[in-house]
């Protein structure tokens, strides 16, 4: 079998897999090829937090000795990364609560440095997503920079849940929006085409984010708020603000 279709093959593998078992099994037969990459270890890392739903790494001793394995072969891929890569890792390492700072932290300084003019909003919202790995000064550091791409992105380009993860993490944290900035972003969310695929926990997050903003640090809500109220209304979405969770970005 030539390489390509090998790595067509591993792919396969590791998004069809329903069990840990059956990942574990995948990595343990194509880590030792050389075309096993980054793409394939942050995949693999993905499909763990796909199938774990997101209950932590540590609920289970066979995940977390999996994680560590796949830990050790992404520190030696690092360099060699894609964006989208390193926002997956950083995406599921957030998503499993998986501890491992050094390494979290070097993946997401080396997305920092490549996602200028790269990175698309998904990759930035999978990257938010996993903001309660941060220490605050890092997290106030990166948000800035994501609700900027976000804000100043092509229309077309940005989701629903990527505007809810960035305003869900700017609300946990307590860190201001620039006012222009948030304009955008609200604006961008009540437009149809993002209304109409925008599931009922993404505009939650996003009132409840504009909410807890206005309160805590006398936030101004930009005009539209009153659109997705409404919209939210007829989601008929019965949740109170302690279950509330980060929307989940759907990972290429």
């Amino acid at each position: 079998m030539q390489v390509p279709a090998m790595v067509r093959r591993i792919t396969n593998d590791i998004r069809s897999a329903t069990t840990i078992q059956e990942v574990e099994a995948i990595f343990s037969v194509w880590q030792t090829y050389s075309f096993f990459d980054s793409i394939h270890t942050a995949a693999t890392f993905t499909r763990v937090a796909n199938l774990l739903k997101g209950r932590p790494a540590s609920t289970t001793a066979a995940a977390k000795t999996l994680l560590d394995q796949l830990a050790a072969a992404w520190d030696t891929q690092l360099q060699q990364a894609t964006v989208q890569g390193l926002a997956n890792f950083l995406w599921a390492s957030g998503r499993l609560r998986y501890a491992n700072p050094q390494l979290w932290s070097r993946t997401l300084q080396l997305f920092c440095r490549q996602q200028q003019g790269e990175a698309t909003c998904q990759e930035v919202s999978n990257v938010v997503y996993s903001w309660q790995c941060w220490q605050k000064q890092t997290a106030v550091k990166f948000l800035a920079e994501a609700v900027a791409v976000m804000a100043t992105a092509p229309m077309h380009s940005v989701a629903g849940r990527d505007i809810s993860n960035v305003l869900w993490a700017h609300a946990r944290l307590g860190v201001q929006v620039p006012a222009a900035w948030q304009r955008a972003l609200l604006q961008s969310m009540v437009r149809e085409s993002v209304l109409s695929g925008a599931t009922s926990q993404a505009l939650v997050n996003v009132l409840y984010a504009v909410v807890h903003l206005q309160q805590l640090l006398g936030w101004e809500p930009a005009a539209g708020n009153a659109q997705l109220w409404q919209t939210q209304d007829s989601h008929s979405v019965q949740q109170k603000q302690g279950q509330l969770q980060c929307s989940c970005c759907k990972v290429a």
